[in-house]
């Protein structure tokens, strides 16, 4: 009885699909010497056969925004051998928000869990996050997504956990306020896996002031900490100053950066940015090391154009920025330049996605400089409400001293079946 009450005062959206995509993949891999011992060769070309079910949920109510989504990310990889070994990465996700006229507040849960392997270029659909229960909110500026280099193409036990507590006051017409408090881990979840991706962790807090100077300009500024910390496993083999074999570490890295962004609107749908400030950095290898400490320029800068249309979306969007970021391969703060392309156009019934991402080291206090690209471009073509197929490519390539140079390649063709949505 009184979950029928509490239901019928929300209004909600139950969204089912089932992705199935069949990919000829080519991987090229860094020498095992360079990583673990786990950097075995895989078959190449090899044959992978995909599935993807997804359920999304929302649910409002007049001061309330429920979010929860799941995805299960399966693949049977090298069908060509005649013994395949299926792996499955599930992501779950879980957001709530209360609002009134003046205050938004927000706490949101995300994690994976399950067997991933980098060659395969494994994308599940990304878990939910405070922006996208934030309408009107401010675009990330530090919380820029960071492009990671892959972990060895090896076959591991994965796990990850994100947890967000999030705010926004409107404290005038021109003054908005927001804070970010986040505490994240991932990593290999038994001892084989974490001599690939050892398991980092670490809280982070942001603070952002926003003055909105006209309607088109505005001025923010941002101020966040991190800290993070690693489990102990052998060195990275991409170090700077490589130490004796056999030696353990266990990396930490504190950075504290502060950046005054600026704003302008072009248009309704289309906006810019572009901000700088200092970056404090330090780190150290393990317990028995003095850290070291280090100050960079930190660049962000950025441009968007979104409109949606009877819920088809078209979106531009471009960031770059020049700052800290901790590799998960290692838990070492690195100093990086990155850039990330998304596209989506819709054109009738044929829809295009594109993104492409790149970076590069900067200056590092402990680890060789690292390169990498990743990009993909899709097309697909809506046949019915409930049927869309598409084809399309996906590659990534990086190289780091000592760590070895690695590739992955794919070609794909998929089908998603879209169930009927539930609106209640």
């Amino acid at each position: 009885m009184h979950v029928a009450v509490l239901l019928a005062d929300c209004a909600g959206t139950l969204e089912v699909s089932n992705r199935i995509e069949l990919r000829g993949r080519e991987t090229e891999n860094p020498p095992a010497a360079a990583g673990t011992s786990a950097a075995a060769s895989l078959p190449n070309p090899g044959v992978d056969l995909l599935d993807v079910p997804t359920v999304h949920l929302e649910l409002k109510q007049h001061s309330w925004d429920t979010t929860m989504g799941y995805t299960a990310f399966a693949i049977i990889p090298d069908l060509e051998t005649g013994q395949p070994i299926p792996q499955i990465l599930q992501t779950a996700s879980i957001g709530e928000v209360w609002h009134d006229r003046t205050i938004r507040i927000g706490i949101f849960e995300s994690g994976q869990y399950g067997g991933e392997n980098s060659a395969y270029l494994s994308s599940p659909s990304s878990p939910v996050t405070s922006a996208s229960l934030t309408p009107g909110a401010p675009a990330p500026v530090t919380g820029t997504p960071g492009v990671q280099a892959l972990a060895n193409p090896a076959t591991l036990h994965f796990g990850s956990s994100r947890t967000d507590l999030t705010s926004q006051v409107t404290v005038s017409r021109r003054w908005v306020e927001t804070n970010l408090i986040e505490y994240a881990v991932q990593g290999g979840t038994d001892a084989a896996s974490r001599a690939i991706l050892p398991v980092v962790y670490g809280p982070r807090a942001e603070a952002t002031v926003r003055y909105s100077a006209s309607r088109i300009d505005a001025a923010e500024t941002s101020v966040s900490g991190a800290h993070s910390d690693s489990t102990s496993g052998a060195c990275f083999p991409a170090l700077i100053n490589p130490l004796p074999a056999g030696s353990i570490c266990e990396p930490t890295g504190d950075t504290l950066q502060a950046t005054e962004t600026w704003r302008h609107h072009f248009t309704r749908q289309s906006e810019a940015w572009l901000g700088a400030g200092p970056a404090v950095v330090a780190a150290r290898l393990r317990p028995s090391s003095a850290y070291e400490d280090a100050v960079y320029p930190a660049v962000l800068a950025g441009f968007q154009y979104k409109r949606s249309v009877e819920h088809v979306r078209t979106v531009l969007r471009f960031d770059a920025q020049i700052a800290p970021l901790v590799d998960v391969r290692s838990g070492i703060v690195d100093d990086r330049a990155q850039g990330i392309l998304t596209l989506q156009v819709p054109l009738r019934d044929v829809n295009v996605l594109g993104g492409l991402s790149a970076t590069r080291s900067v200056a590092s206090l402990l680890s060789q400089p690292v390169s990498a690209v990743r990009g993909s471009v899709e097309v697909e073509v809506k046949l019915d409400p409930e049927l869309s197929v598409g084809a399309g490519v996906r590659y990534a390539w990086q190289e780091q001293t000592g760590f070895g140079a690695f590739s992955s390649g794919l070609a794909f063709i998929q089908a998603t079946f879209h169930g009927t949505d539930i609106r209640f």
